[in-house]
């Protein structure tokens, strides 16, 4: 038997709700929200004036396909981009890329930080606090891949702290989060039920991912992303 995933069949999805998030905490969304359920006239003006996406610096923690489209989109903004992965090799819509070694040295330089890699036992608990200490004051997480990646609890002291101006988690270690976990009333923090890769489209890329995989069969080609079974250890 030979199986295939459908890898990819929603990574454009993520990446786009990705930038929502960029966008949603980068202009105020939610103080909006707040201010309006408070029935309260809220303009960003003087200190609450929002600072401008151009010219900012992102780090892409993991150039797949998501990230990959993520590090399109944020350069669409004018938002320059650094990648990191396994090898640091020049890619296309990152204005750099460094090894997983270095992602230390390009962190304090980020106002956005967003996370795409898989999770692996090397990026198991990889923003632990420390890892969030070391980031940009005023800077801000996005993490829509897998919540392993986070240590939540350090994410929950560094926000009320102001160690980290916002986040957005669409995923997490336990889902969903026990009723008793701070993270539903932390400041600054948008949260979703993970759901950044739901869109009308994905079950059609999935069958045509499906379709495509019949005709390299039917020609005796390997299927695209085709499941390896692992040795034996």
């Amino acid at each position: 038997m030979r199986l295939s995933s459908g890898s990819g069949s929603n990574a454009l999805a993520v990446a786009q709700t990705s930038i929502a998030a960029v966008l949603a905490l980068a202009r105020g969304v939610p103080q909006w929200i707040a201010a309006q359920r408070e029935h309260r006239w809220l303009p960003w003006r003087g200190g609450l004036t929002p600072v401008a996406l151009e010219g900012q610096r992102a780090v892409v923690v993991g150039m797949g396909g998501i990230g990959t489209h993520v590090a399109r989109l944020l350069s669409a903004l004018d938002v320059r981009v650094t990648g990191v992965r396994r090898a640091a090799a020049p890619a296309t819509h990152f204005d750099h890329v460094v090894g997983f070694d270095a992602l230390g040295t390009v962190l304090p330089q980020a106002d956005w930080v967003v996370l795409a890699c898989p999770l692996t036992d090397e990026t198991r608990g990889l923003f632990n606090a420390a890892r969030l200490a070391a980031m940009k004051p005023g800077a801000r997480l996005i993490n829509v891949v897998r919540g392993e990646i986070v240590d939540e609890d350090a994410l929950a002291d560094a926000l009320p702290a102001g160690t980290l101006a916002g986040a957005y988690m669409d995923v997490f270690a336990v889902e969903p989060p026990p009723s008793a976990s701070p993270l539903w009333d932390v400041p600054h923090l948008l949260i979703s039920p993970h759901s950044a890769g739901n869109s009308t489209q994905h079950q059609r890329n999935v069958i045509e991912m499906f379709r495509d995989n019949l005709q390299r069969l039917a020609a005796g080609q390997p299927p695209a992303n085709e499941w390896k079974a692992r040795s034996p250890a």
